[in-house]
């Protein structure tokens, strides 16, 4: 039972540790995570109600405190992903950094992008752009080989519910904080 907690709990932290960038966790096909997320769980619900539910033996002292941190990270860590809480919080550490660009931010056009090069240490941006109603866009990851149609990760400030000046295909929005949110668009 301890390795089946051990394994939750650091699985679970690698999860919560790649979703504090743009577009890395949304690289893995949806399909393939959902169908082993679910094989996952009921295989770790089975194991850890078996113990959970059986009588008390030597050592069951132990295995319910392991019971107990796998169901607590199974429950846990899908919310904390879901409401974006881990980018949310190292967001918050560089948000000053990112503000103290907007000044300088590329003139508002439909779909215009400028290379930025600004390296935040965790976070690199290689693109940046404004839309049209003075969103800035700060691009973190892009995906795709030449001449597909890639798509692009990063944050934006008080951004355009339309579109961004890296596309409007699969245009998403996730709020952050105050006027900052999470974006992926493509088609550029």
């Amino acid at each position: 039972m301890w390795f089946l907690a051990l394994f939750t709990v650091v699985g679970s932290g690698l999860l919560l540790g790649m979703s504090v960038f743009p577009g890395v966790l949304e690289q893995v096909p949806r399909k393939f995570s959902f169908a082993i997320g679910t094989l996952y769980i009921a295989f770790a619900l089975v194991v850890t109600l078996r113990h959970l539910l059986r009588a008390k033996t030597e050592g069951s002292r132990r295995q319910r405190i392991s019971a107990g941190l796998v169901l607590a990270t199974l429950a846990l860590t899908p919310i904390l992903l879901g409401t974006y809480v881990p980018r949310r919080l190292l967001f918050q550490q560089y948000q000053s950094g990112f503000e103290e660009l907007l000044a300088d931010a590329p003139q508002a056009a439909d779909a215009s992008t400028v290379p930025l090069n600004a390296d935040f240490d965790l976070y690199w941006i290689d693109h940046w752009g404004t839309d049209r109603r003075g969103g800035v866009y700060f691009r973190t990851l892009v995906t795709g080989q030449k001449g597909s149609k890639g798509s692009s990760y990063g944050f934006a400030h008080r951004p355009n519910a339309d579109g961004s000046p890296f596309g409007n295909e699969h245009y998403e929005l996730h709020h952050l904080t105050g006027d900052w949110y999470t974006f992926s668009a493509s088609d550029k």
